[in-house]
């Protein structure tokens, strides 16, 4: 079960950088690729050991990831109203924060807000990627203004099959998985909700939807 865990993270990890390569177009004289493909390789090389590992093949390999891409539990009800509310992403810290040599940058008590040291880069918007409702409200903001990303984040889902539609839609971004801590700190209790960035604030943008799944 170790070997199993060990080549899903892996692969797991090929697929999260894949998604994240952007195209930076072609630029002087390309030649053919002669490298064996890797996932062929990596394929050829679980196919030599699945022997040491009891019932593992490509359909428990499968039926692994298809796991893995599932996301439920979260219990995010859907938006009953269109609102919008900003929420101050300060926190104070729990403990010291301190450099390589043990040096004290920040004490335990310290009043941090994340924006004074970054900018949100694209907004997020948490959705129920089963929800019919929340995929017609993602899909139209996305094309609403295509040059400013927007991150899905699933609270609920399969976030495969979401991938595949949205790239029938002509998005390339797949989801990312929503959790406790993240539906904390945006203070969120509904989806679909769009995060963006207001100053130094947190702007969070909720939707009415009709409670309609696939």
């Amino acid at each position: 079960m170790k070997c199993i865990n060990l080549i899903l993270a892996f692969m797991m990890l090929l697929t999260a950088s894949a998604y994240a390569v952007t195209d930076l177009g072609v630029h002087g004289k390309t030649y053919q690729i002669e490298e064996n493909d890797f996932y062929d390789w990596l394929m050829s090389e679980i196919s030599k050991k699945q022997h040491l590992v009891k019932g593992f093949g490509k359909d428990e390999l499968s039926k692994k990831l298809g796991q893995a891409m599932k996301l439920e539990g979260l219990n995010v009800s859907d938006c009953t109203e269109n609102s919008t509310r900003l929420v101050d992403p300060t926190y104070v810290l729990e403990r010291n924060i301190t450099d390589a040599s043990e040096n004290i940058l920040y004490s335990k008590g310290t009043t941090v807000n994340p924006l004074d040291y970054f900018n949100l880069q694209r907004n997020y918007m948490f959705l129920d990627v089963d929800n019919n409702e929340h995929l017609k409200v993602y899909f139209s903001k996305v094309k609403a203004n295509p040059k400013h990303p927007i991150q899905p984040i699933a609270v609920n889902g399969d976030l495969q099959v979401f991938f595949d539609l949205s790239q029938k839609n002509g998005v390339n971004v797949p989801a990312g998985k929503a959790n406790e801590g993240m539906l904390k700190k945006f203070n969120l209790s509904c989806a679909p909700s769009l995060i963006s960035q207001e100053g130094k604030m947190v702007r969070v943008q909720s939707f009415r939807t009709e409670k309609v799944k696939k």
